[in-house]
């Protein structure tokens, strides 16, 4: 019997009894053993030329491998010879034709076991990577179409080998059998069968595998649903492009009734790739908590920044479970195809997110891999309609066309563009601190210096490359940059010191955003190089931001992180206008926070460097001396009386702002400044009388030295004298405000009332002849200097004098200038001397107060004490000689001239208003018991 092209030859029908099932049995195990011994090797050509065939159904690893098995079981029956024992009587006689049908019927019994094998391949070969109906019928075909060269009876004679035809589902009797059902016991219990079928399956595993697969399907189905439709049929060229190549695409659509490829890779560009970043930026979700216990690096606890990239992994992966597949096409015929393609098309763009985050930031593969392992926990509680394909962790690199992998490139380059997927690695950089992005670029420098078996060369990490940037950082923060620095500006309450200790700040960010990629090494090296600049540039930015709050501290007016905070918040806030290459292109920065004190070790080779030592040593060397120079000129910006003036002042005006209306200039002259030149005033004529032990070695009793001495003496010893207000406050935070608030007043009180001191002077210098000379009047402000440490009231924790030491400042060229957004302009414009006083110079609102009180109270007295210092007492009249009077006689009397009468000057009130804090007509409860204060009337 034999079922070649439909033949049966009814003898062997009657015979078909245990025994020859046995020895059938016996043959198509022979064939299986055959066929399994072929699953190591290598395809052969006929089962893979199809790529280049524009009609070809055997493209995916699959197909191809059921190719190899049904050929090769094709090539045992056509190997089939004669069996020699059958012959006993010679040729020609009825034993050679019994031979030959027994070998027939062997070839045709064979033939229904590998096509019964064949529809065990449609239903065993798991989805998604099927083997198809059409794709067997190929693989007959392409089997018989090396009938001649297997045909091995006759001497190869193809004519007597009789082509085994692909017959699906067959369903006959042979004898009282049924075929289907013998066929089926024997296959089932074939263990060589079931490794066959064993390894097909194993070519899904990895996702570039199961991509080929469901891109093939639905290339197919629509092709399948455009000839439904009538629609021309594509070129053979066009259809080669998609299907019969191992190609890829998101979704295959019709153009003009032609799949092209703009028209399939538009879609992959769209909505798959874009409904999944849409669905991984999504607001926190219940599925965030999975993230909660994911191991972080070598084990540790995941970082914040480790577990916002689970978040958004795990977030892909309930997405692609959701999928129905009526994205690409809402075809309820196609919809269980689609889906498929959909979720594992989705899969694939997510791996490479996965991918891509690793170049992106500075999470690493053993956070993706523990982010895409909670899809276990997924696959089930979110797999929407059931029998979801678990998207795993798969880098699979075997996924090519031609040679590169070109497509997995545009997954790469459209994930970067996408504006949510940009989203979630600034996200993840603004997660990681800074000290994690240090260790990242560490290792990354490490990793691309790695020269074969020779390690990195991590003796130049700190004095070569990191030393680099320090040269270059310095050159930027030097060089003045009036569009940069105006930024600085526009900030509320920077002091002058601030002002200049912000400009080096924001000129350094300028510098970071505007690196540029370097031309060594290879594409990666040089991207890494790139953030390696970048990162170790805003830790040494950081590191002098410390060391000016560092140098500052303990001073009048401090370089504070508050401060420092607005700094970097305004320079950061021009990063996307500085951060553009020569032609206008965005290069991608990473920000640079304010990252205070940095702790953080990073390990190279053998050795783990401490970055703030490693830093440090670098600030001390020479390549530090810009920097350090920087430094000093800043800290020195407090020495000067106008440095210290602005300080005050700003911090009078801020002190003031208290939610209940900004001060202004009229309250600041008119009453605070004022009450202050009226105490001075007051202390300078009643300590002059007990000054002179100060001034001994200043000029003759009675000179106009000595008594401008006594005079500036008694000053100082007020300035210094002046003590801090209690504050009863008990609420922490009052507390802190109004302690703060308390010291600024001691430090107005002094710096202000120095200025007061020095313009005394200058008025003693114009109306005395006898005391023009600047050396001898710095030399009467340092006896009085010399003793400020046992006058000055306020103490440090250490027991020093807290004071701010008032020396003399001969022409005071000062601008007094703060923000405007700290007073009252409309307030400050109701006064005379109010008007105009920010920008303007101190000396002329002095001159102004002075010409307004200085013939009121004890100014009044201070001027007149003034006017006597270089007043010259007339000489005693020459008294007649008298003859002597007898003894006993009451003498002649001692000739004087009386003195001058004193004058009496008449003490006026004085304003109303609290002298520090409040305006006219508001009490203070903080107003200092010290007798030497005006009592501020009501």
């Amino acid at each position: 019997m034999y079922i070649f092209r439909g033949r049966i030859h009814h003898g062997f029908v009657l015979i078909m009894n245990n025994d020859v099932w046995g020895d059938i049995n016996k043959e198509a195990k022979n064939m299986f053993t055959k066929i399994s011994e072929d699953r190591s090797k290598t395809v052969p050509g006929y089962c893979t030329h199809g790529n280049t065939e524009p009609t070809s159904r055997i493209v995916t690893d699959p197909e191809e491998k059921a190719c190899q098995y049904i050929t090769k079981g094709l090539e045992h029956i056509y190997s089939i010879d004669i069996d020699q024992s059958d012959i006993k009587n010679g040729i020609g006689t009825d034993a050679q034709k019994r031979a030959e049908d027994d070998r027939l019927f062997k070839q045709a019994m064979l033939c229904f076991f590998l096509n019964a094998y064949a529809d065990k391949l449609k239903e065993k070969v798991i989805s998604p990577c099927t083997v198809g109906e059409d794709s067997i019928a190929q693989a007959f075909q392409r089997g018989n179409g090396q009938l001649k060269n297997w045909c091995k009876y006759k001497s190869g004679n193809s004519n007597d080998c009789v082509p085994c035809d692909r017959v699906s589902n067959l369903n006959c009797d042979v004898g009282v059998a049924k075929v289907k059902d013998k066929l089926e016991t024997i296959i089932d219990n074939d263990t060589n069968i079931t490794a066959t079928l064993t390894h097909i399956n194993s070519q899904t595993k990895s996702l570039c595998q199961r991509a080929q697969c469901v891109i093939t399907q639905r290339t197919r189905d629509k092709r399948t649903e455009r000839d439904e439709q009538g629609n021309a049929k594509v070129t053979a060229k066009e259809e080669n492009i998609w299907e019969v190549w191992k190609g890829f695409t998101f979704r295959i659509r019709v153009y003009l009734y032609r799949i092209t490829v703009d028209a399939a890779w538009s879609d992959a560009k769209g909505d798959l790739l874009v409904k999944l970043s849409e669905a991984m930026t999504m607001k926190q979700t219940e599925e965030d908590a999975l993230c909660n216990n994911i191991n972080g690096e070598a084990g540790k606890t995941a970082t914040y920044a480790e577990k916002k990239a689970c978040n958004y992994i795990v977030k892909g992966l309930k997405h692609i479970h959701s999928l129905q597949g009526d994205i690409i096409n809402t075809n309820p015929k196609y919809q269980k195809n689609n889906r498929l393609f959909e979720q594992t098309m989705a899969c694939l763009i997510l791996n490479e997110y996965g991918r891509l985050l690793q170049e992106k930031s500075c999470i690493d593969k053993r956070t993706v891999e523990s982010a895409f392992n909670i899809d276990g926990k997924l696959h089930k509680t979110a797999c929407t309609g059931g029998n979801c394909d678990q998207c795993n962790w798969d880098p699979c690199s075997d996924f090519k066309i031609g040679k590169e992998d070109k497509r997995r490139k545009e997954i790469k380059k459209k994930l970067e563009e996408d504006e949510n997927i940009q989203k979630t690695f600034t996200t993840i950089h603004n997660a990681s601190n800074l000290c994690e992005r240090v260790k990242c670029v560490t290792e990354k420098w490490g990793k691309n210096r790695v020269n074969g078996a020779k390690p990195a060369p991590w003796s130049n990490f700190w004095p070569n490359d990191v030393k680099n940037q320090l040269v270059n950082i310095s050159g930027g923060m030097l060089q003045e940059k009036p569009n940069v620095d105006k930024e600085c500006n526009s900030i509320p309450g920077l002091d002058s010191t601030n002002k200049e200790a912000c400009n080096y700040i924001v000129r350094g960010l300028d510098h970071i955003y505007k690196i540029e990629k370097g031309k060594n090494g290879g594409q990666k090296m040089i991207q890494d190089n790139l953030i390696f600049h970048r990162t170790m540039s805003c830790v040494l930015l950081n590191a002098f931001a410390d060391k000016l709050i560092e140098r500052t501290n303990g001073h009048m007016c401090p370089i504070t992180e508050e401060e420092i905070k607005k700094m970097f918040q305004r320079g950061n806030g021009k990063m996307g206008e500085w951060c553009k290459d020569k032609h206008g292109q965005d290069m991608e920065c990473e920000m640079c926070d304010r990252e205070p004190s940095l702790v953080c070790e990073v390990s190279g080779g053998s050795n783990t460097y401490t970055v703030k030592t490693e830093v440090n040593n670098l600030f001390n060397g020479n390549n530090g001396a810009k920097i350090t120079e920087t430094l000093t000129t800043i800290n020195n910006i407090n020495n000067t009386l106008c440095a210290r003036a602005n300080c005050v002042t700003t911090n009078w005006f801020k002190d003031r702002d208290e939610g209940g209306g900004k001060q202004d200039w009229c309250t600041y002259w008119d009453t605070d400044f004022k009450n202050r030149l009226m105490e001075l005033s007051k202390d300078m004529t009643n300590n002059s009388k007990n000054m002179n032990n100060y001034c001994n070695n200043v000029g003759n009793e009675g000179s106009a030295e000595k008594k401008a001495c006594v005079l500036i003496t008694a000053g100082l010893k007020h300035i210094y004298e002046i003590k801090k207000d209690e504050v009863t406050e008990r609420d922490p935070t009052e507390q802190e405000k109004k302690e703060k608030k308390a010291v600024h007043n001691v430090q107005f009180e002094q710096v202000m009332k120095c200025i007061l001191l020095n313009e005394y002077v200058n008025k003693i210098k114009d109306k005395c002849k006898d005391v023009k000379e600047e050396n001898k009047i710095i030399e009467m402000f340092q006896k009085g200097n010399d003793q400020m440490n046992t006058w000055c009231k306020e103490r440090k924790k250490n027991g020093e004098a807290n004071c701010i030491k008032c020396e003399r400042e001969e022409n005071l060229n000062c601008t007094l200038s703060v923000n405007e957004d700290l007073f009252d302009k409309g307030k400050s414009e109701r006064c005379e001397i109010g008007k105009g006083s920010n920008r303007a110079q101190i000396r002329t609102k002095l001159k102004e107060l002075f010409q307004k009180k200085e013939k009121e109270g004890d100014v009044k007295k201070v001027m007149e004490e003034i006017n006597t210092i270089c007043t010259v007492p007339p000489a005693p009249p020459i008294q007649p000689a008298t003859a002597a009077k007898p003894a006993g006689g009451d003498g002649a009397e001692r000739g004087r001239s009386d003195p001058e009468p004193p004058v009496t000057p008449v003490l006026l009130p004085a304003p109303p208003g609290n002298a520090h804090t409040t305006p006219a007509g508001k009490n203070n409860e903080n107003e200092p018991k010290d007798k030497n204060k005006k009592k501020i009337k009501k």
